[in-house]
């Protein structure tokens, strides 16, 4: 049981194949003792999916007879290759899920590392809305993309996008594939111009959030490139 948490705490925060072994072993010996929660079943399904392990995904499900959302399923059925430029998973209502190349543009332009379920994140997004300024000059090069993770409702992205569609949220295939985004900690902007890593900034404080370090920071990368 103390192995099967170790592994549980060491995938959630490096979801590789070694912590996944060990975490599905663990799981395994314990249904075997008969003292395996239905808990600890389903973390070992969501961390697989989670890693992008689909095919391990699938038989554990299959296995244990898991219930999954169409969703989730269609998030399984994508390409799990190992991609040498940055991926995401794209949502939208009606539509199967898609893993998209993502390549930044000439330019200046913003990537935000951010989530639907984080509040800071839901914050940023309603105050640079609400301001003409900073919704003028983030207009058309910002991009909100959410951390690789376990949470299994994937149903949220789509219903997020459907509510927001000028900041539609994409999430990211896979951490490694992103090596420009060096801190997963949400909101976190990414300021960039041709490319070029300029400045960042990190939080969004209650008392009026980081308006006047965005528009410093989008200073320093000009104009987007049209």
């Amino acid at each position: 049981a103390l192995m099967f948490k170790a592994a549980n705490y060491a995938s959630f925060y490096v979801p590789v194949e070694t912590h996944l072994r060990d975490l599905r072993n663990a799981a395994t010996e314990l249904e075997r003792r008969k003292l395996a929660t239905p808990a600890d079943i389903e973390y070992t399904f969501n961390s697989l999916l989670g890693a992008r392990m689909f095919d391990q995904a699938r038989q554990w499900r299959d296995a244990h007879r898991i219930p999954t959302t169409a969703l989730a399923a269609s998030v399984m059925a994508v390409d799990a290759h190992e991609s040498s430029v940055p991926t995401e998973l794209v949502f939208a209502e009606g539509k199967p899920v898609q893993r998209k190349p993502f390549a930044l543009p000439r330019g200046g332009f913003v990537l935000v590392a951010s989530h639907p379920l984080c509040n800071f994140s839901k914050r940023a997004m309603d105050d640079i809305r609400a301001d003409p300024v900073l919704a003028r000059l983030v207009a058309g090069r910002i991009k909100w993309i959410a951390p690789q993770d376990r949470n299994p409702g994937f149903e949220l992205f789509t219903e997020w996008n459907i509510k927001h569609p000028d900041a539609q949220v994409s999430q990211a295939f896979r951490a490694t594939e992103w090596p420009m985004v060096t801190s997963w900690g949400t909101p976190t902007f990414y300021f960039f111009q041709d490319g070029e890593l300029k400045t960042t900034v990190t939080g969004w404080p209650h008392d009026g959030g980081n308006k006047e370090a965005l528009l410093a920071a989008l200073q320093l990368i000009g104009p987007a490139t049209q």
